[in-house]
């Protein structure tokens, strides 16, 4: 039977948490959550490389988020991550932020954040 096995690297915040997650490209991006008593404003990028005989994670951080959060929805539409509502500083949030995410070979004219991947 098949069996969790912990990976070999580890996140680089801590999350107690409900924090949000969503795969962008092939990698995993794990946004906001809390440590304890501090809400989290920070983006993390997992690479996966399945393809080598065994499994490699490295982490990357990527801009915050504008306002810290959790207990939030991220979802991934065209070339964006949205992260919406949560909880943050105490109250309920309505807000939605969002960050482009580019293929490394392609470049960001505009002002937006972005991160390439």
């Amino acid at each position: 039977s098949e069996q969790w096995t912990r990976s070999p690297t580890s996140l680089s915040t801590k999350r107690y948490s409900v924090s949000s997650a969503v795969t962008i490209h092939g990698e995993l991006v794990v946004t906001g959550g809390d440590e304890v008593v501090i809400t989290l404003d920070s983006v993390e990028m997992l690479r996966i490389n399945s393809s080598s005989s065994s499994t490699a994670i490295t982490t990357t951080s990527l801009p915050s988020l504008s306002t810290k959060r959790f207990r939030h929805c991220t979802v991934m539409v065209g070339d964006f991550i949205y992260c919406l509502g949560g909880v943050g500083l105490g109250r309920d949030l309505n807000s939605v932020e969002r960050l482009a995410v580019l293929p490394s070979s392609t470049s960001n004219n505009n002002n937006q954040s972005s991160s390439s991947f």
